[in-house]
């Protein structure tokens, strides 16, 4: 019970409310469920907010460090009345667990960069809120430099079809991932001539590698607002 006391004080030092008020902060009402059932609505409703507490109550600790480099802003009622909503919002909307860290990273590099710019802070967490895990584990796994974190060497697979069906689904699902994170302007396709490319002689055996995909510029910001430092 100590540590939600601390999670209470916590929230209420940064917005002066209470936890149990938080659904207010949020409008659950707005959800359709809620609307149209106002039972599954309330069920749904409390079953967040308990999930929300836990997850605050998990964090605590990267959150109190957060609000220690906030007091110490000169303009530390934006990040406490601006941006920490919006990060609760987030925490609470979130279906992912294993999201939340990326969340914080954000809020984190937030206050650390002076971000005072809420537009720009709306937007790259528009964009996280779009994305799953795997599709963000894909984006810097693939696409960032130096990020990669390789698997263990794999044992020589001989021909089986379940298994060639297997890698065949995962290619499919790599390559939907990568038509959202092109749609949400995180990526780009480099225009080259295949002819052109494969005329080099160095090239005719990486053909593979055709094309390149690489980072947009917003996408080299996004990697940098969420990635852990």
């Amino acid at each position: 019970m100590e540590q939600y006391d601390k999670v209470d004080k916590l929230v209420n030092d940064m917005l002066n409310i209470d936890l149990p008020n938080i659904p207010d902060m949020l409008n659950p009402a707005a959800d359709a469920v809620g609307t149209a059932v106002p039972l599954v609505g309330s069920l749904w409703t409390s079953f967040k907010i308990n999930r929300l507490k836990k997850r605050l109550n998990k964090i605590e600790p990267e959150l109190s460090g957060i609000k220690e480099k906030i007091e110490r802003k000169e303009n530390e009622v934006f990040y406490k009345l601006e941006v920490f909503p919006l990060i609760i919002k987030q925490i609470y909307e979130e279906d992912e667990e294993s999201k939340i860290p990326i969340i914080i990273n954000g809020f984190e590099h937030t206050v650390d960069e002076a971000v005072e710019e809420m537009e720009k802070v709306y937007h790259f967490f528009d964009v996280l809120s779009e994305l799953r895990v795997s599709d963000i584990t894909r984006l810097f796994n693939k696409y960032v430099p130096g990020y990669y974190r390789p698997r263990a060497k794999d044992r020589p697979i001989a021909y089986d079809r379940q298994i060639m069906e297997q890698l065949h689904e995962r290619e499919s699902l790599n390559t939907y991932i990568d038509n959202k994170l092109e749609r949400v302007g995180l990526i780009y396709t480099e225009e080259e001539d295949l002819a052109e490319y494969l005329a080099d002689p160095s090239n005719r055996y990486r053909s593979q590698r055709f094309p390149r995909v690489k980072l947009t510029a917003f996408g080299v910001r996004f990697v940098n607002f969420f990635k852990e430092e």
